[in-house]
């Protein structure tokens, strides 16, 4: 599934406080003040609001939390449906890494995301960026590489209405429905992006890497577990929250 989206799209920079927005107080690899092109199909980061911002209130503690327990840097980082490319960044200050792989749905947000990358890095700090637009890991065959870490947040709502998924303006809001066999335990959670996203990754792991799936929905924990067993991984829960509808 190649998303080619048809009508103009707009795009707008945002400055990012990167230790604020990380909690982290002295900044190794990346700028401190992060220059960030966002593009019209493009989930808008919510840097007003860290709270309700992903990658800084999920994904950021998660990779801090798995670069405590594996007790090393990691060399190489994967972000599937990168956005903003946010959580690459992310991952280059927490995990140290210094090869990454990201995709998209679509070809100017994967741009963009890379370019982010590429202009926000300190200088002594080199990175290889490798890119692809399309269907979650498959725009990264080219490169015949394989990552420690592997990092997916997905959405979880599918639509039958080609209509709304061709014209919702953020990439993240609707998916085409799959054709692949799914477990109906996956299924009838909404998750089949995510486990889909589990299965690919397996021939784009190192041996000994791992998977970070980052999971927003009113679904019980014991179920996301489930999730990762029927894909065929040891899961385990690195941090978690919840958010209260007022």
């Amino acid at each position: 599934m190649t998303n080619t989206c048809t009508k103009q799209t707009l795009s707008n920079s945002i400055l990012v406080d990167a230790s604020r927005y990380l909690q982290i107080d002295h900044l190794q690899r990346i700028q401190p003040q992060l220059s960030v092109e966002i593009t019209g199909h493009c989930f808008q980061p919510h840097i007003d609001d860290l709270e309700s911002d992903w990658v800084s209130h999920v994904a950021a503690p998660g990779f801090k939390v798995y670069r405590q327990q594996r007790e090393a840097d990691v060399e190489s980082f994967c972000s599937i449906g990168t956005g903003s490319g946010l959580d690459v960044l992310s991952a280059i200050e927490i995990l140290g890494a210094t090869r990454v792989g990201l995709t998209d749905v679509h070809e100017e947000v994967v741009a963009a995301a890379a370019a982010n990358i590429a202009r926000n890095r300190l200088g002594p700090h080199s990175v290889t960026i490798q890119s692809g637009f399309g269907d979650l890991l498959t725009p990264l065959l080219p490169y015949a590489s394989r990552y420690d870490v592997i990092y997916e947040n997905l959405p979880n709502i599918l639509s039958q209405d080609a209509e709304v998924v061709a014209e919702e303006k953020n990439s993240s809001a609707y998916v085409p429905p799959r054709t692949e066999e799914v477990p109906q335990a996956v299924k009838r959670q909404m998750l089949e992006l995510h486990y889909l996203a589990l299965l690919q990754s397996k021939s784009f792991l190192k041996p000994g890497g791992a998977v970070l799936s980052c999971l927003g929905a009113r679904v019980p924990l014991d179920e996301f577990l489930s999730l990762g067993k029927l894909a065929g991984y040891t899961p385990s829960i690195l941090t978690y929250g919840w958010s209260r509808d007022i």
